[in-house]
């Protein structure tokens, strides 16, 4: 699969676009088109192109949420969203250039992006080993992590394992990894969907849901502002592997200033930000 499975989320078609190649940055290349007009395009050229033409340009398929998906109340550029195009509002805010993002369809991207006609693409991948020869990857920007239930402290003794949430209600927030693995992990308990995971801690203390399933990074996080909360010994069976950028290859000093970004990005938990943000934008437009 070319990248994780979400389950619920409003799914958009993306725009298929098309365009030539071209050499070095300022130069153009002319291709005659079946009705025999001629088109022109500048081919990017990594670091020193963005610099120079104070762009960014950002191919995507955004069809994908929380990644990259479309919301139809905004226009232009504004109209992509997601956790991946708040990355790359971040990068050209970081890079002091503006930012141009394409829309097309998956493989369209690795094409683009391969052809050096779009600088970076930002779309939900995950870094297989097929891809490689079309692309480069840059590091991973975001990783899942391991995935856990989170249970009220004085009930943990009730879940030593997975198989102890059979028949109980375990939440999980609408579309998200976490849903995905309740549903097939814990075939014989009860999802209770939430649009975040905050709303399920009165559920969880009421006793209307008997486990929430949430990342690690985020279990950690609340039970250590609520004394109350406890994370079941054992966990969901997961591995990530990260989601990475793809940039064309032999272009070390871009590659360089975005591994450079995405570790700011990393250390400040920025990108968990904005996709929770994105998951509960999905959510809502799911239900228009």
């Amino acid at each position: 699969m070319k990248r994780l499975t979400a389950l619920w989320i409003c799914s958009i078609m993306a725009l298929a676009i098309t365009a030539c190649g071209i050499q070095g940055p300022g130069t153009q290349e002319q291709k005659a088109e079946p009705d025999g007009k001629i088109e022109e395009a500048v081919k990017r050229n990594g670091l020193k192109g963005i610099k120079e033409t104070k762009k960014l340009v950002v191919c995507t398929s955004p069809d994908y949420a929380p990644f990259e998906f479309e919301d139809p109340s905004r226009e232009g550029q504004s109209m992509y969203v997601g956790a991946d195009m708040e990355l790359a509002r971040y990068l050209a805010e970081k890079l002091e250039v503006e930012l141009e993002i394409q829309a097309m369809g998956f493989e369209e991207c690795l094409e683009a992006v391969s052809e050096k006609r779009a600088d970076v693409g930002l779309m939900g991948l995950l870094a297989k080993e097929e891809r490689s020869a079309e692309v480069e990857y840059t590091a991973p920007y975001y990783d899942e992590g391991d995935q856990v239930i989170l249970v009220l402290k004085e009930r943990l003794e009730e879940f030593p394992d997975m198989d102890s949430f059979a028949g109980k209600t375990v939440a999980a927030q609408n579309g998200t990894l976490q849903a995905q693995l309740v549903m097939e992990q814990l075939p014989e308990s009860y999802m209770d969907v939430i649009t975040t995971v905050s709303d399920g801690l009165p559920m969880l203390r009421s006793k209307m849901a008997d486990g929430i399933a949430v990342r690690s990074a985020d279990a950690e996080k609340l039970i250590k502002e609520n004394d109350d909360l406890a994370a079941a010994p054992e966990g969901f069976v997961y591995t990530s592997d990260g989601i990475v950028g793809c940039i064309a290859e032999d272009e070390p000093e871009l590659k360089k200033a975005l591994n450079d970004i995405f570790a700011e990005v990393a250390d400040s938990d920025l990108y968990y930000g904005w996709i929770d943000e994105a998951y509960q934008l999905a959510a809502y437009l799911s239900r228009k």
